[in-house]
């Protein structure tokens, strides 16, 4: 019994570890081919600047005036921003919060490699042409209405929520201390684990084991059923004692 729970132990621990170094792994995969990676639809972007939070008693732009009301709509520093890939069946509107890939010369510094950031939609206008033109904006009043346009194209999705512990594990995850710790130990123990089951396995520790449920198979009692008995009374006779009480009785 005891065996039995602790393979069951050593099999549950082995699948936690595995799972461990998987989403480790996954998670320095995804943000190593990019800042702001995409999975399951939605872009997870970490939010290093706090040009989206709104001082206290702010205001925020709304179209061509200002909302206070709208202060707690701040997007804040150290975050990871959870963007749903952008849908033409859910359309922009003003003061919404998106991902976007800002203009070439657009002079942001809070941008990552590929020149995404989190915006809100300060104005919609439609150009001469048609196209409709997206005027992004920062939390930042001085900002308001400096930034160039943007077009549809360029909106990758709508902000949904932020999550601190995202983006304390992504941090870490991605580090050298979260490599060792969740990819590097983990792999240690489970070759370790390995190789010591083998090791178990060409000594034949489970050996001694069958040879206590055969020992019961054969010396059970109904090994010495009539008929069926695997010994006959000859043999039984030469381990029977010497003294036999029905033989005294009858002397």
């Amino acid at each position: 019994m005891k065996k039995k729970s602790k393979s069951i132990l050593a099999i549950v621990l082995a699948i936690l570890l595995v799972i461990v170094v998987a989403i480790s792994l996954t998670t320095n995969i995804l943000f190593s081919r990019k800042d702001t990676p995409k999975i399951f639809g939605h872009y997870i972007y970490l939010m290093e600047y706090d040009t989206m939070e709104a001082a206290a008693g702010a205001a925020v732009a709304t179209g061509t005036s200002w909302d206070d009301t709208s202060a707690a709509a701040s997007i804040h520093q150290h975050t990871a921003v959870i963007a749903s890939a952008y849908k033409e069946t859910d359309p922009i509107a003003k003061n919404n919060a998106v991902l976007c890939v800002l203009a070439p010369d657009d002079a942001s510094k809070d941008i990552d490699s590929d020149r995404v950031a989190v915006r809100r939609i300060y104005n919609i206008e439609q150009d001469e042409t048609g196209v409709l033109k997206y005027y992004p904006t920062t939390m930042k009043a001085s900002d308001v209405g400096t930034e160039p346009p943007v077009t549809v194209d360029s909106i990758l999705g709508k902000c949904s929520y932020e999550s601190g512990e995202l983006y304390t594990y992504v941090k870490f995850a991605t580090g050298v201390p979260g490599i060792l710790i969740l990819m590097v130990l983990p792999s240690i123990i489970l070759v370790i684990m390995l190789i010591v089951t083998i090791v178990r396995a060409s000594m034949g520790h489970d050996d001694e084991y069958t040879f206590e449920e055969n020992y019961d198979e054969v010396y059970s009692e109904d090994s010495y059923d009539d008929g069926d008995s695997a010994y006959d009374d000859e043999e039984l006779g030469g381990r029977s004692p010497l003294y036999r009480p029905s033989e005294a009785t009858q002397s």
